[in-house]
């Protein structure tokens, strides 16, 4: 399979988890598959995959953006960043779910930073954070 073809794949199987965090955030499903990490962690076997199998032809230099950017030029690392996107974003909304119930902010509250972390990760966990801030709960001291 190639690269191209394993992008529009790991894009497909992202969406349940999303879609349960959305729609059955208190199911148990969800708490088994995503909450528990469980989810995020196959993606992160697939970064492993990915990196793997560009291993004999990269350099993992880091030393400057030129060097990142050479890096990502190759198919299979470049597929591996987006995993690795795909795969801490989830992590992060799935926090957001947990963290939000426990400061008892209404489901529907969430969906807004929830649809920001799966489009622009950082965007979604700040605007989250500005809410948990914002929020006047008696029973936190955050």
């Amino acid at each position: 399979m190639t690269p191209e073809a394993m992008f529009g794949l790991v894009n497909l199987l992202i969406l349940p988890a999303w879609l349960l965090l959305v729609f059955a955030p208190r199911a148990g499903v969800t708490a088994t598959w995503v909450h528990s990490g469980l989810y995020s962690g196959l993606f992160a076997l697939a970064y492993v995959a990915f990196m793997a199998v560009a291993w004999p032809g990269i350099s993992l230099d880091y030393s400057s953006l030129g060097s990142v950017r050479d890096l990502l030029g190759h198919p299979w690392v470049l597929l591996a960043g987006w995993v690795h996107y795909l795969a801490f974003d989830l992590f992060v909304g799935a926090w957001i779910v947990r963290d939000g119930r426990a400061w008892v902010i209404a489901h529907p509250w969430l969906l807004p930073p929830l649809f920001l972390t799966f489009y622009a990760g950082p965007v979604g966990l700040g605007i989250y954070l500005l809410m948990r801030r914002l929020r006047r709960d008696p029973g936190r001291t955050a």
